[in-house]
């Protein structure tokens, strides 16, 4: 399958190298971490987790796909 929904959950292209994956994967989750965003509205906070799981699971996806 592809992984393109993936890829593009990330922003990535798929010609990032593995060490570029997992510091693009650390940024974003960085930012996007719900702890980051207690001093957000409880709808605001929501919009910040379901990225987090979104990118979480984008990058297990890709990350299993690479052996990484």
């Amino acid at each position: 399958g592809s992984l393109k929904l993936e890829y593009d959950e990330l922003g990535i292209d798929y010609n990032i190298s593995d060490e570029g994956l997992k510091k693009n994967h650390k940024k974003l989750a960085r930012m996007y971490h719900p702890d980051m965003h207690s001093d957000k509205s409880e709808k605001e906070r929501k919009i910040y987790e379901d990225k987090f799981k979104k990118i979480n699971e984008a990058y297990e996806k890709i990350r299993k796909y690479r052996w990484i």
